[in-house]
């Protein structure tokens, strides 16, 4: 039997998909909900694109609500200090490049259905394996209520919410 590693990250799909993906996470609020649930940042490989979405969760955290396109050139202006004048740079370049898809009137992403289904079984696919590990280690313990939490939280993630 042939075992494949299941890959850590998003690189086998590539910078334009990783970057797509980050812009329909900023420009689709349900979507980003949905996949916040199983996304984690270190599956994006560039650290610009690492960055951005660490300013946009973080404002969902602390404002309740998803950042306007207004409210992201202010977060981006004033809460990069700490960061490289090189990656200050990249962050803001691809946020000006995201922006003028919306300039442009262009908000929709050339193959958002490809890149959000392609993402999100993704992501749930290392959420899974990781309730795996996580449950295997339990077995010694006999911890069998607490293995199927795990896994029905795992199998349960990033499934959309909008009931009505």
């Amino acid at each position: 039997m042939q075992h494949t590693k299941l890959a850590e990250d998003f690189s086998k799909f590539g910078k334009s998909f990783q970057c797509k993906l980050v812009q329909i996470m900023f420009y689709q609020r349900p979507f980003c909900d949905q996949i916040r649930e199983v996304f984690k940042i270190s599956y994006l490989e560039t650290r610009f694109l690492q960055t951005f979405v660490e300013k946009l969760f973080d404002y969902k955290d602390k404002h309740g609500q998803h950042p306007s396109s207004d409210a992201m050139v202010m977060v981006l202006r004033t809460e990069l200090e700490e960061e490289s004048e090189l990656l200050k740079a990249q962050v803001r370049k691809f946020f000006a490049e995201t922006q003028s898809l919306e300039k442009d009137s262009k908000v929709e992403i050339d193959d958002s259905v490809y890149i959000k289904a392609t993402a999100i079984d993704f992501c749930k696919k290392q959420k899974l394996r990781d309730a795996m590990i996580e449950s295997a280690n339990l077995l010694k313990s006999a911890s069998f209520e607490r293995i199927s939490q795990i896994m029905n939280d795992a199998l349960n993630s990033g499934t959309r919410h909008d009931f009505g």
